[in-house]
């Protein structure tokens, strides 16, 4: 995944990551009043067809959504929740994700994200100003005084355990995307009315590809544990027909 807002006094307004519209350094002189709301709402998330994914959460994601990856120069390995590119099938009028399904950490993380400080060597807690999930009227408070609450602690923790594991997810996908193994795919969807539509855009793991890569790399995948996300990928395919009966529902 690529996102590396840097911090600063101002709100980033340049190469925001998907969901984030500025982001702020937290600080605790300057943020003493802002809280957190204490429910969660994905209302953020229901205007988008995919989500980015950690490779650590295919095995758990693989039950609800196909999970793909990007075409384009920049490869991400996504969760696909919606047909149209505007709509979340798994996000209702009221923000609630759908009970019992996955919720992906890129949103769960939302409105924090880690962020760069101009040193380049170290990094901090941000947030994105313009979240309803983050304001003055909200429920839990980040800073008891000049010290970050449990809240805010648990927020860090959650986004540099995050960063870690996207490290972890572009090796895998720089990997794949380097021998050679994704081709470009399209799903034909039959609409309710008779309509056609086609979700295309994205790529899947080429079985045959996969099978012609020399026997020594592909035990440095297996004993990596990637091969098994790569057949959690493919099976996760099986969930097209799912996806399309809930846009018809």
């Amino acid at each position: 995944m690529t996102e590396q807002p840097s911090a600063s006094s101002e709100p980033q307004r340049t190469a925001m990551p998907l969901f984030y519209n500025r982001v702020f350094s937290l600080d605790p002189a300057r943020d003493q009043g802002l809280r957190l709301a204490s429910a969660p709402n994905a209302a953020f998330a229901r205007q988008t067809s995919l989500i980015p994914l950690l490779a650590n959460e295919f095995g758990a994601a693989l039950a609800d959504y196909p999970i793909v990856f990007t075409s384009g120069a920049t490869v991400d390995a996504v969760a696909v929740v919606g047909i149209k590119t505007d709509e979340n099938l798994f996000v209702d009028a009221d923000g609630r994700w759908k009970a019992g399904c996955y919720v992906p950490a890129y949103v769960r993380r939302y409105p924090f994200i880690f962020i760069d400080l101009p040193d380049g060597d170290s990094s901090a807690l941000g947030y994105d100003p313009d979240s309803t999930l983050i304001g003055p009227d909200q429920d839990v408070p980040l800073f008891d005084g000049d010290q970050p609450t449990d809240a805010t602690r648990q927020a860090l923790s959650f986004c540099a355990t995050f960063r870690n594991e996207a490290r972890t997810s572009a090796a895998f996908v720089k990997a794949i995307v380097e021998a050679g193994v994704l081709t470009e795919k399209a799903a034909q969807i039959s609409l309710s009315n008779g309509a056609q539509a086609r979700a295309d855009g994205f790529q899947v793991v080429d079985e045959e590809k996969l099978g012609r890569l020399p026997d020594d790399q592909l035990l440095d995948w297996q004993r990596k544990g990637w091969l098994a996300l790569i057949h959690g990928h493919l099976f996760s395919l099986h969930r097209w027909p799912e996806l399309v009966a809930r846009s018809l529902a």
